[in-house]
């Protein structure tokens, strides 16, 4: 996984190539996997325990690496405090679990937003480093077998349905 997760490194622009990057396996059997500043990406054990080809692997670290190459951190930290703010100043400094509801909305709402750009990123960078990104819609399509049944959740989720990724990553890869 090392190679691959170099070789993807390794096709970055040079912006992206000046982070120090690190790549760690977290033992956990949830399909997970995330990026956190400073250039950290860890992946779970079941994740990998679920990829069928490297190319998938390397679809996931490649969508790791887009949310630090865009900035993510940042940008949700910035908008999160600036939602704070004007809420806070909308209900006089309450707490009101109708503002807190409103706000995790339009928080997972731009959420979803910066996951599709991280997936539009990693199929972009699958393309520059293989010359394919088959990877990407065989791994979304079984993660939404993997979900069936509960994705009334995904209502409250930062990251868009499992069948909405699989559609924009089909109509990407036939430009």
């Amino acid at each position: 996984m090392e190679s691959i997760f170099k070789k993807l490194i390794s096709n970055l622009d040079k912006e992206g190539k000046e982070i120090n990057y690190t790549l760690c396996i977290v033992k956990n059997k949830e399909i997970n996997a995330f990026a956190a500043p400073g250039g950290y990406i860890a992946i779970h054990s079941g994740l990998l325990d679920n990829a069928d080809s490297d190319n998938e692997i390397a679809f996931v670290l490649a969508h790791e690496l887009g949310h630090i190459n865009n900035r993510d951190h940042l940008k949700t930290l910035g908008r999160s405090l600036i939602t704070l703010i004007f809420f806070s100043a909308l209900s006089n400094g309450s707490s009101s679990s109708f503002m807190s509801l409103i706000t995790n909305n339009a928080e997972n709402s731009f959420s979803r937003s910066q996951e599709k750009k991280s997936d539009i990123f990693a199929l972009k960078l699958l393309l520059k480093t293989y010359n394919n990104a088959d990877g990407a819609l065989s791994f979304m399509k079984r993660i939404d077998k993997l979900m069936e049944g509960t994705k009334f959740l995904y209502y409250l989720s930062t990251h868009p349905m499992p069948d909405d990724r699989t559609d924009y990553i089909r109509e990407f890869l036939k430009k």
